[in-house]
Parts: C-alpha cells; sequence; structure tokens
C-alpha cells in the first residue's frame, strides 16, 4: 500500500487505496483513502485525502466470495454424484431388471429382485433429488415449506396419509447452505415418520 502510494504521489492523477488501520480500540477496520491533487503548472502542489470506513461493505464482499465458493462446491459435488453414484444405482436397475425379466412370475427370486429394484428406484429419486437441491442456488426460489411441503409426493406417500408443514411465528428467510441443512434434517425427519409409522410402509 505504501509503494503504491509513494509511486501515485510522483504523478498528477486522482487515486484510491484501501487499507485496513487498527484503532484505538485494537481492532482493524478497512478504510477507502481518496488523494486528489491541487495541480499548477503541470505539477501537484498538495494533496487533498479524505478516509471513508468500508467495513461493512468488505464484510460483505468476502460474504459474497464465501458464499461463491460454497456454491462452486455443491456444483462440484452435484456433478460428481450424478456421475458416478447415480449412474451406478441405474445400472444396476437395469441388470436387475433383466435377471427379473427371465424368471417365472411365480418365482420367489423375481419377487425379491422386484423388492431391491424398488429400493434402488427409491434411492435413485432421493439422489436426484439432492442433486437437485446442490445445484440450487438462487435464495429467492428457496422455500422451506414448499420444499417440505413437496417431500411426501417426492418419496411416493399414498394420497390416503395425510400431512401438513406448518409454520409457528413469522417465516425468516436464510441463506441456501442454512436452507440446506434445514432441509435436509426436516426431509429425513419426514421419511423417517413415514417409514417407521404404522400407515405406510416405504419399503427399506
Amino acid at each position: 500500500m505504501r509503494a503504491l502510494r509513494r509511486s501515485a504521489l510522483c504523478g498528477t492523477e486522482p487515486f484510491e487505496i484501501e487499507a485496513r488501520l487498527r484503532g484505538k480500540d485494537g481492532f482493524f477496520r478497512w478504510f477507502l483513502f481518496r488523494y486528489n491533487p491541487l495541480v499548477e503548472l503541470g505539477c501537484a502542489k498538495r494533496w487533498y485525502v479524505s478516509a471513508t470506513e468500508i467495513e461493512s461493505r468488505k464484510q460483505e464482499e468476502e460474504r459474497v466470495r464465501k458464499e461463491n465458493v460454497r456454491l462452486e462446491e455443491r456444483t462440484r459435488l452435484a456433478q460428481e454424484l450424478h456421475d458416478t453414484l447415480l449412474q451406478s444405482f441405474l445400472s444396476a436397475a437395469m441388470q436387475l431388471s433383466v435377471a427379473a425379466d427371465g424368471l417365472p412370475a411365480e418365482s420367489p427370486v423375481k419377487r425379491q429382485l422386484d423388492r431391491v429394484l424398488e429400493i434402488i428406484s427409491q434411492g435413485a429419486r432421493e439422489g436426484r433429488n439432492t442433486i437437485q437441491g446442490l445445484r440450487s442456488s438462487d435464495p429467492q426460489k428457496l422455500d422451506l415449506v414448499q420444499a417440505l411441503s413437496r417431500v411426501p409426493q417426492e418419496i411416493g406417500v399414498p394420497p390416503s396419509i395425510a400431512s401438513r408443514v406448518t409454520v409457528s411465528g413469522r417465516q425468516q428467510p436464510v441463506q441456501p447452505p442454512v436452507w440446506q441443512e434445514i432441509y435436509r434434517i426436516g426431509r429425513e425427519a419426514l421419511l423417517n415418520a413415514f417409514r417407521h409409522s404404522q400407515g405406510y410402509e416405504c419399503g427399506m
């Protein structure tokens, strides 16, 4: 910062510098320094400097940077899940389907294979939902109530079993990483409730 200032002070053009300074309280804060010259006969006779604290702006920039890093990581994970785990599920399902089709309808092995195919299909659907959630990056589109309300339909809960999501108090917007964690916890809780209730058997 000092080297940049020394170099710029040798010229006659206004310039800006961002720097962190430590105050009397011992905390560092970001400031924006603006330098404007008083030019006479082609030379800078005097410099006028103003300093504006930009700590909140820097914190917001850092938050956005970290959020972009998280979004990039979620996108990478979603791509890896799609290219590896989900494709393996689909490949296994195709081979099991071929094996099941070659068995007599009354064969107990066929019934077992059909059951395994149902489990794989359920896992594939859940995997696609997870991938879609990882790829979602627009906070304006993320509504927890709507997302959790769709869970019964996504996991194939029979229409005869009623479920609803209610909000106590005032709903607040949350950042995408927090939304994802809350959604996963809520979805897992709903899935376990449907699995282990006497009114619904999800086959896992």
